[in-house]
């Protein structure tokens, strides 16, 4: 982590990407650079991944830090929220063999919602507040707007206190019905700033808020995430495995080693089936064609928190099942007509051959429904 901040003020102080390890172009592709309120934040893009998976490239030290880091233009490190972690399996760092032995600080709620930054801005003399991509962000500010008063009264002195002024950061996560994206976890019309850790900008050291704080020492809307007690790794990942819902993302397990830097992933497969559902049209296309409407309707029913505020998805299903009355009705119409069937055209002359209904009936409707439908019914 520490070479990876080294990497990132170099870059800042001298517009140099070589300390990287990756060339300007590539980095331009990968990274945001933000230059406001007097500050420096680092971003990876969303697409970054993709990139570095389809170009045979690993996760630097660098990149790993590009996640919402501050700096001022003089190189001065300001915030530093969650470095980039990963899933449970994911590479070697998060292998069964390697996390299995990790002597454990926390299990936490992973909280699905918006990453929240706040830290003291040494050139202003202000606390201010951040989301990974912008300094006061819309996120930022419904963070303030919401929980500001009550940091300022119970959490920001006892920060001050035990680590200095301005020696921290607090990375919380912001639970707001309007800034809820498809495929987030529902928490209804709950409004909170759940905290998360503490970093220590002196040693880098992540503390879990539960260490320094209690719930009933936060007033609302602020939060802690819910607790696991979890004695390994490999026990919060079989907690995880027997999730009954999808509305529950999963674990973050972090490891007592490395001042608490050392965390995974563990998502619930529930919850990875529903964020797979609402990204990927195909599949609910694949799933009509295998099952028909009973499929659909089985996808909706199972992760009805996730589909049924997703607009293009409704939309997909509700053109599924109307063209499929179209086609029905047309079918059943040539069905009872007095038409030989060598006069019908070669695509219809199923219609005499199964009954009303049945299986094969069903499969050339929802052959033909999919064909009409990827031909240009949907957009």
């Amino acid at each position: 982590m520490r070479k990876g901040l080294e990497a990132v003020k170099h870059y800042i102080l001298n517009n140099d990407a070589s300390a990287s390890g990756y060339n300007d172009d590539l980095l331009e592709r990968m990274v945001w650079v933000n230059h406001e309120y007097d500050l420096v934040l680092l971003n990876y893009k969303d697409a970054t991944a993709m990139i570095l998976h389809n170009e045979g490239l690993q996760w630097t030290p660098f990149l790993r830090v590009c996640r919402g880091v501050v700096f001022t233009p003089s190189g001065e490190l300001v915030s530093l929220p969650l470095h980039k972690f990963f899933n449970v399996k994911e590479n070697e760092e998060t292998s069964l063999a390697n996390i299995a032995n990790w002597p454990l600080r926390s299990a936490t709620e992973k909280v699905d919602g918006v990453m929240i930054q706040v830290f003291f801005h040494p050139l202003r003399k202000e606390i201010t507040y951040a989301s990974r991509w912008r300094i006061w962000s819309d996120a930022a500010i419904t963070a303030f707007k919401l929980a500001n008063s009550a940091l300022t009264n119970a959490v920001i002195p006892k920060l001050n206190a035990s680590f200095g002024e301005g020696k921290w950061t607090l990375i919380c996560e912001l639970i707001h019905p309007e800034h809820r994206q498809p495929g987030m976890v529902s928490y209804g019309d709950l409004q909170a700033l759940v905290l998360l850790y503490v970093r220590k900008l002196d040693d880098l050291e992540l503390i879990p808020a539960v260490e320094l704080f209690k719930d009933n020492e936060l007033p609302p809307p602020l939060m802690l995430p819910q607790q696991y007690l979890i004695v390994s790794a490999l026990e919060a990942l079989e907690k995880v495995k027997q999730a009954k819902h999808a509305n529950w993302e999963g674990i973050v397990v972090q490891g007592a080693m490395e001042g608490g830097n050392r965390l995974v992933k563990m998502k619930n497969p529930l919850y990875l089936e529903g964020v797979n559902a609402v990204k990927n049209l195909n599949r609910i296309l694949k799933i009509y064609e295998a099952q028909g409407r009973e499929g659909v309707e089985n996808l909706f029913l199972l992760y009805a928190s996730y589909l049924d505020d997703v607009p293009h998805i409704v939309g997909l299903r509700d053109l599924l099942y109307k063209t499929e009355d179209e086609i029905n009705n047309y079918a059943k119409q040539l069905r009872e007509s007095t038409q030989d069937v060598t006069t019908l055209p070669r695509e219809w002359r199923w219609v005499k051959s199964y009954d009303v209904g049945n299986d094969k009936w069903q499969r050339c409707v929802r052959r033909m429904v999919l064909q009409k439908v990827n031909a240009g019914g949907r957009k």
